[in-house]
């Protein structure tokens, strides 16, 4: 392999590093909502969730 050929490859590894480190991020921060969302979930009592869904 040439130097160019090194350059191009180092370069589509830093993008694609970059791109799985959002990923892993996005991730994160949707499963955290989703068990923050699933514990409120389990520890409402019902009549607060049918005041809720009444009020609406």
């Amino acid at each position: 392999m040439n130097e160019k050929d090194v350059k191009r490859f180092r370069t589509i590894v830093k993008i694609l590093s970059v791109i799985s480190l959002l990923a892993i991020i996005g991730i994160s921060i949707s499963l955290t909502v989703s068990v923050v969302l699933l514990a409120t979930l389990i520890f409402l009592k019902e009549s607060t969730v049918t005041q809720l869904l009444e009020s609406n």
